[in-house]
């Protein structure tokens, strides 16, 4: 499985890619926003396993990616420098289906059911 170096905070120019929504496996209720490199955006699609960094250790946690920010949210982010304190996700599991478009909540509470469990 290949993982990225711990990609350290982004200076105030964010390269290319998007912003998603993040459930995490360590008991929060909220979803977090991390970055979406280039590279990874092919696999991006809502309901995909991914490692992220947590923490001020970054340490490497499982979650499900659940979807990008509407283009007014990444806006935002870029044009107000918050952008420059958001963490990349740094593995996408290409080889765990995501979850159907069609049906999805119902499923994705289960798989978050059995991720925090």
């Amino acid at each position: 499985m290949s993982q990225r170096a711990h990609a350290p905070l982004f200076s105030s120019e964010t390269p290319p890619g998007l912003f998603a929504q993040v459930a995490v496996d360590r008991g929060i209720d909220f979803a977090l926003t991390y970055f979406v490199p280039a590279d990874l955006l092919p696999l991006a699609q809502p309901g995909v396993r991914v490692r992220v960094p947590l923490g001020r250790s970054n340490r490497l946690v499982d979650g499900v990616l659940l979807g990008q920010l509407s283009p007014a949210q990444q806006e935002h982010l870029r044009t107000s420098g918050k952008a420059a304190k958001i963490k990349a996700i740094e593995h996408i599991d290409p080889h765990i289906a995501p979850l159907p478009a069609d049906d999805a909540a119902p499923k994705l509470a289960a798989a978050l059911e059995r991720l925090i469990g």
